[in-house]
C-alpha cells in the first residue's frame, strides 16, 4: 500500500506540472490499466482493490496539496531542468508501451492503421493543449489565493473537473497545460492550495462532481478499447506521449525555433539530453523501485 501511495504522490506532482500527463506517468507507474479497471467495474471491487484505489487518491491528494503551494517558485527557478526531467520521466513507460506490439507478426495494412491512429492521436493531442488562451476569461478577483464565489465560476469548476478527468484518463493530455491555454490554471492553483479551506468546499464539491462523472464515463471506454482493441489503443497512446513531448518541448523554449536552438548551441543539447536521460533513467528506477510484488 505505502508503495502505490508513493506512485500517487508522484502522479499527483505531474498532474500540477503544465505540459506533463497524469495517466501518462500513471503508466509509467504501471497503475495505470488496472486503476481503469477497477472503476469500470466498481460494482465488483474487491478490498484489495479497494485499498489500491484508495492508496492511490492518498498519493495523488498529497502530491497536488503539497507540490501546489512551491510548484510556482520552482518552475520560476528549475523550470529547463524541471520540464526535461519529466519529459524524460514520461518516456520512462515507452519500454513497457512497445512490449504490446513485440513478438506480433504486423501486416502493412495493420501497420498503416496503426500509424494512421498515431498521426490523428499526436494531432489531435497536439491542438486540444494549443487552444486559444482565455476561452474561460477567468476575470479580476480569481488571482492569488481568493476565488469569487458566483455562478459563472462553479459553473467553470464543473467543466474544469471533467476536463480534469479527461486528462486523468486519457494518457498524453496534460491538464495543467489546458487549464493554462484556457486562462484558469491560476484559479485551479489557488483552489489546490486552499482545499482544506471550508470557503473553497462549495467549489471542491461541483469540481469533484466533475471529475468523479468523467472518470467513471471515461473508464469504460478506455477499459474497453484496451480489452478489445489493445494495439489500437497503444497506437493512440504512444501519438498521445509524443505529442505531450514535443509540447514540453515547445513550452520550454516559449515558441522559438528550439531545432536550431538546440543543435545551434552543442553545451545546450548536451544539457537536455543530460537531463533526459537523468529523468528517463529516474523513471526506470522508479518503476523496479515500487513495482508490485
Amino acid at each position: 500500500m505505502i508503495k502505490n501511495i508513493l506512485k500517487g504522490f508522484i502522479i499527483g506532482i505531474g498532474k500540477i506540472i503544465p505540459g506533463v500527463s497524469g495517466s501518462m506517468l500513471a503508466i509509467s507507474m504501471g497503475v495505470y490499466e488496472r486503476a481503469l479497471r477497477i472503476i469500470s467495474k466498481i460494482r465488483d471491487m474487491k478490498w484489495s482493490d479497494f485499498l489500491f484505489i484508495i492508496s492511490l487518491v492518498i498519493g495523488v491528494f498529497f502530491g497536488i496539496s503539497i507540490f501546489s503551494k512551491g510548484v510556482k517558485w520552482l518552475l520560476d527557478e528549475f523550470y529547463f531542468t524541471t520540464m526535461l526531467l519529466f519529459v524524460g520521466l514520461i518516456l520512462s513507460g515507452l519500454p513497457e508501451i512497445v512490449k504490446e506490439f513485440r513478438n506480433k507478426k504486423i501486416s502493412y495494412s495493420v501497420g498503416l492503421r496503426y500509424l494512421g491512429v498515431f498521426i490523428f492521436a499526436f494531432t489531435f493531442s497536439y491542438f486540444l493543449t494549443k487552444l486559444g488562451a482565455g476561452s474561460f476569461g477567468i476575470g479580476a478577483g480569481n488571482s492569488g489565493t481568493n476565488i469569487t464565489l458566483s455562478f459563472s465560476n462553479i459553473c467553470i469548476f464543473f467543466v474544469i473537473g471533467l476536463l480534469e478527468a479527461f486528462s486523468s484518463i486519457v494518457p498524453g493530455i496534460s491538464g495543467t497545460a489546458i487549464f493554462m491555454s484556457l486562462g484558469c490554471y491560476e484559479m485551479l492553483l489557488s483552489f489546490y492550495e486552499n482545499i482544506l479551506n471550508p470557503s473553497y468546499w462549495c467549489f471542491g464539491l461541483v469540481f469533484f462532481s466533475g471529475v468523479i462523472i468523467g472518470i467513471f464515463i471515461l473508464a469504460k471506454i478506455i477499459t474497453f478499447l484496451l480489452s478489445y482493441h489493445k494495439e489500437i489503443t497503444y497506437s493512440a497512446i504512444i501519438g498521445f506521449m509524443i505529442s505531450s513531448v514535443f509540447i514540453m518541448f515547445l513550452m520550454v523554449y516559449d515558441g522559438k525555433d528550439f531545432v536550431s536552438e538546440l543543435f545551434g548551441n552543442p553545451i545546450l543539447l548536451f544539457k537536455n539530453i543530460f537531463y533526459i536521460v537523468m529523468g528517463y533513467y529516474l523513471g526506470i528506477k522508479i518503476n523496479k523501485l515500487l513495482a508490485n510484488d
